[in-house]
């Protein structure tokens, strides 16, 4: 889980359960939207770094190049 990586790598991140929180599932939807992306079904993870949203599981160094 990159839960678990993030958290080894002491990078900070905000976690939100859209299937339960429609608030934050709205505003990920909207979100990627903006970003080029469609709505309906949300893939996770869903990564949001620097104003720039990343879906799927890309490898911690990936994450870390946007971070810089």
């Amino acid at each position: 889980m990159k839960r678990r990586e993030l958290t080894a790598a002491g990078i900070p991140f905000e976690e939100y359960f859209i299937d339960k929180d429609r608030v934050a599932a709205d505003k990920l939807t909207r979100k990627l939207i903006a970003a080029g992306g469609r709505g309906g079904t949300i893939g996770t993870p869903v990564f949001e770094i620097n104003g720039q949203i990343i879906q799927g599981n890309p490898p911690l160094r990936d994450l870390r190049k946007l971070l810089k």
